[in-house]
């Protein structure tokens, strides 16, 4: 009895260092995403207006933390996102991934949203028959896609166009249409306000020096959002690619991309990874012939409620 025994609470900042160093300890198994420290978790955990005590979930099995569920709220498309995670070596204990799970479903139906999505990384403890079994279908799955590269060359500013930071022109409210336009319709995307932007902007691993914007004559025409390692790994981030609809289709992103990696490469920053929508077969070609590699998989489970 003992050995099962676990309890299920909500996050405090009392407790920031020691949920820091789960979350590190759990994502860390993919080999992919960035390592937090309290800082960044700090700031990540109240972005967008959150507040983690309310959100956030923990498990502790036998005396240690074995796993999180927080709740992302996105209410202008309908949504709540459901990220959980477990500490490998409890993984495969689904008498504690259930309870943790039902939990987070009850707090989701609570906020009154139509949906609630759940993403899984392919390589960490599946959840795959739990959701299926409480009624979750799988809809969406991405790639996650890695560059390794030591050297590029510069690429050619498009004639007449301009390359240029956030931090050179500092103008959120233009950054902001960009990226709703460039995104608008897309499945999961949350339209942003200024806000968000300048929020966003603060965090420790990413500044307007890291958002490069191609820009004809006043207009903002396309961009690539880049976030950069705190822990000395020399890797990076490709956050968001955007480019308007109506300048699509001229080789814009190719070259936002190129130029990101530009920027990235020669500052010792050589470990590129990105998520893209397996659907988007023009992005991952793009990425491939660039000499991104696929290395792990996004599953995305929806319930309709």
């Amino acid at each position: 009895m003992l050995k099962n025994l676990a309890i299920i609470y909500k996050f405090n900042w009392e407790i920031l260092k020691e949920f820091t160093l789960l979350f590190n300890l759990v994502n860390y198994q993919t080999c992919s995403n960035f390592e937090f420290d309290t800082e960044l978790m700090q700031q990540h955990l109240s972005s967008g207006g959150q507040t983690p005590e309310n959100n956030c979930l923990l498990l502790e099995s036998c005396g240690e933390l074995a796993g999180y569920l927080y709740l992302e709220p996105e209410t202008s498309i309908g949504r709540v996102v459901l990220n959980l995670g477990m500490q490998k070596k409890f993984g495969q204990n689904h008498n504690l991934m259930i309870p943790l799970l039902d939990t987070g479903i009850l707090c989701a139906k609570a906020l009154r949203i139509k949906k609630i999505h759940v993403p899984q990384i392919l390589r960490l403890v599946s959840l795959d028959k739990i959701l299926l079994d409480r009624g979750f279908k799988k809809i969406r799955t991405y790639e996650i896609m890695r560059c390794f590269k030591e050297e590029i060359s510069k690429p050619e500013v498009p004639i007449g166009f301009r390359s240029v930071t956030l931090k050179d022109i500092y103008n959120i409210e233009k950054f902001v249409e960009l990226q709703n336009q460039s995104f608008s319709g897309s499945w999961g995307f949350s339209p942003n306000n200024i806000r968000d932007i300048e929020f966003g902007l603060k965090m420790k691993n990413t500044g307007p020096e890291d958002i490069l914007i191609l820009e004809k004559e006043g207009e903002f025409v396309a961009y690539i959002w880049l976030s950069k390692s705190i822990t000395g790994t020399r890797k990076a981030w490709i956050k968001m690619t955007g480019v308007l609809p109506e300048y699509r289709g001229s080789g814009f992103g190719k070259y936002m991309l190129q130029q990101g990696l530009y920027n990235l490469i020669p500052n010792q920053y050589n470990v590129i990874e990105l998520n893209v929508d397996s659907s988007n077969l023009t992005a991952i070609n793009m990425y491939r012939n660039i000499g991104f590699e696929s290395i792990d998989l996004i599953n995305w489970y929806e319930l309709e409620l």
